[in-house]
């Protein structure tokens, strides 16, 4: 490469071609030609794979007679080329090998024959890759978090959809989380991050699957969904030991559930909810409650405990395809049209007491009448009553009445049908009343305000305690026809006219909040100043989880996830009923 006194020109950037002749002395060869490239290929991307793959997107020089490319990974001073690629291939993928660190960054050599490039521009190599990834999507929005790299090379994050092998770019954010509006409908999809860095794309994270398995809400309905369609599958429960006597058959039971012994495991029983079954009809459904309450029938001659049917309804309750309505009637036996619900753990009662007031003077009689005295709450427990499961109103006072340490009176009864009333919730633990399954009936009409009470158990709101479920239904029965309890159950109201209310405790954005039972979704929005219109556009910023207990072997794990925003949303979703321990979480915004 000739210049004056035939010193080299230094190399300054310059492309084109040069001439190489050999020289001695004053003598001087043949020239030959030599394409001459000193500034090297630029960098446009760079993105790496799995496997440790790395694919350079990349502009050549201007030269006409570029034979090659020479990638080289740079870090702490080092230098390691990697092998040579033949240009102008475009992208280059090449795998990178064992020993080079996550700090390393990447550049290439141009080749032109004989001549070798100057390096061009270098871009980091990001080959660790963001963890901690979770995925939220409610048909309307996918919502994304993940733990934040400690890297300071690291300036931002790409977030992908990932379906039938084809990634797709929802966006990319500064920040270790974010949301996009965006309809997906393949069920397999996922999600994978990337971190950034000016040009480079980073190795992605393990993939997240979009959809798993959640409660979604309907117009009137709560199901198991796994995708973006209701489709009816099978769903198994593990139940503890139900009986007396163990079964060892399975027990085929009405709306073509199945009871299993199940063998090796830490439950007892396998409940299959078959993909079959008629609770996954909601166009044509039949008469769900009636069959329940056929199938507990059917569980009876087979010795189920009260413990058994606890467990067995607190599972159905929180896992089963249901509507609303028997959304509450499994949870708490709730059926507003006869007036009655049973006392289940999670409920608390809410009870106030109506005295009667006599005014005195001349005017007395029209403003004498039931007046609200008081207010009192009971938390509604669970304990064993000489080896019986029992329910009642109050761990504290239980523990006092089952252990002896103080002895209630039975109620007591003035003539036949008749029945003083209680003065308070201890009188409630009479040993008469001690019995496993208790039920709260409401009478059919309300003693009017002007009355100064009833002795007739079915004009109070009453108490009844049985040891069979046959029992309690047929007294139920009876209180609402306004006929006393009748036999093979024991009674008690509080005096005066107390009213009770059912209440349960919900989380709204972490904070405990006491409702009445039947408090819907809506109502709970409403009162946040976040209720939507009525109209099918998605429900977004909201999210539930409802506790699904032990029981359910197949679903995620812990509680479920509730989607009540599902696209196309149908604003009755909104009516859908909150059970004890539900929580919801309203965002301020998408991020």
């Amino acid at each position: 490469m000739d210049g004056p006194s035939g010193s080299p020109h230094p190399a300054t950037g310059a492309v084109g071609p040069a001439t190489v002749a050999r020289v001695a002395g004053a003598a001087r060869g043949p020239a030959a030609p030599l394409d001459l490239v000193t500034p090297g290929p630029q960098l446009t991307g760079v993105t790496v794979g799995a496997g440790r793959s790395v694919t350079l997107e990349w502009t050549p020089p201007p030269s006409s007679t570029l034979t090659a490319v020479q990638p080289v990974v740079l870090w702490g001073g080092t230098e390691v080329d990697l092998p040579a690629q033949p240009a102008p291939r475009t992208p280059i993928v090449l795998t990178l090998p064992a020993g080079i660190p996550n700090t390393a960054a990447i550049a290439l050599r141009a080749v032109a024959n004989l001549s070798v490039s100057l390096l061009g521009n270098a871009a980091v190599l990001l080959t660790t890759a963001p963890t901690g990834v979770t995925v939220a999507y409610d048909g309307a929005v996918l919502r994304a978090s993940w733990d934040a790299l400690s890297s300071p090379l690291v300036d931002g994050y790409r977030v992908c959809t990932v379906a039938g092998g084809k990634e797709t770019v929802l966006g990319d954010t500064a920040a270790a989380s974010g949301s996009w509006p965006v309809e997906i409908g393949d069920a397999s999809t996922t999600v994978v991050v990337r971190p950034l860095a000016t040009l480079a794309v980073g190795a992605s994270s393990e993939p997240v699957p979009v959809f798993t398995e959640a409660l979604v809400v309907g117009g009137s309905y709560i199901a198991p969904q796994l995708g973006p369609v209701l489709t009816a599958a099978d769903l198994a429960l593990g139940l503890p030991e139900l009986f007396v006597t163990p079964q060892v058959d399975a027990v085929e039971l009405p709306l073509g559930l199945v009871l299993t012994p199940a063998g090796a495991g830490p439950y007892a029983y396998t409940l299959l909810i078959p993909a079959t079954s008629p609770v996954w009809d909601f166009t044509d459904r039949p008469d769900v409650i009636a069959r329940w309450a056929a199938l507990l029938a059917a569980l009876q001659p087979l010795g189920i405990t009260p413990y058994g049917v606890a467990a067995l309804t607190e599972a159905v309750s929180r896992s089963m395809p249901q509507t609303f309505a028997e959304t509450l009637y499994f949870a708490y036996g709730l059926r507003f049209d006869r007036g009655c619900f049973d006392l289940r753990p999670g409920l608390v009662l809410r009870v106030e007491y109506e005295a009667y007031q006599l005014a005195p003077g001349a005017q007395g009689d029209p403003l004498s009448g039931f007046v609200t005295t008081g207010v009192a709450d009971y938390e509604v427990a669970s304990y064993e009553n000489a080896g019986t499961w029992t329910n009642s109103l109050d761990a504290f006072l239980a523990g006092l009445a089952q252990q002896n340490g103080v002895e209630v009176p039975d109620p007591s009864s003035p003539s036949a049908g008749r029945l003083y009333g209680s003065g308070g919730v201890f009188d409630l633990f009479a040993k008469a009343l001690r019995l496993p399954y208790a039920r709260l009936v409401f009478p059919r009409a309300l003693l009017p305000t002007t009355t100064p009470g009833s002795l007739w158990p079915q004009q109070n709101v009453v108490l009844l305690s049985a040891a069979t479920l046959d029992a309690l239904d047929a007294a139920t029965e009876n209180v609402r026809r306004q006929d006393p309890p009748g036999n093979g159950v024991a009674a008690a109201y509080l005096r005066g006219r107390a009213v009770v209310r059912a209440m349960v405790r919900i989380s709204v954005n972490g904070t405990s909040r006491l409702v009445p039972v039947g408090t819907t979704l809506g109502n709970v929005l409403a009162s946040e100043g976040r209720r939507p219109s009525a109209v099918p556009v998605p429900l977004s910023g909201v999210t539930m989880h409802r506790p699904r207990t032990a029981a359910a072997l197949d679903g995620p794990v812990g509680d479920w996830p509730v989607l009540p925003g599902w696209r196309p949303r149908d604003p009755a979703a909104l009516g859908l009923p909150l059970l004890h321990g539900d929580r919801l979480d309203l965002a301020t915004g998408l991020g």
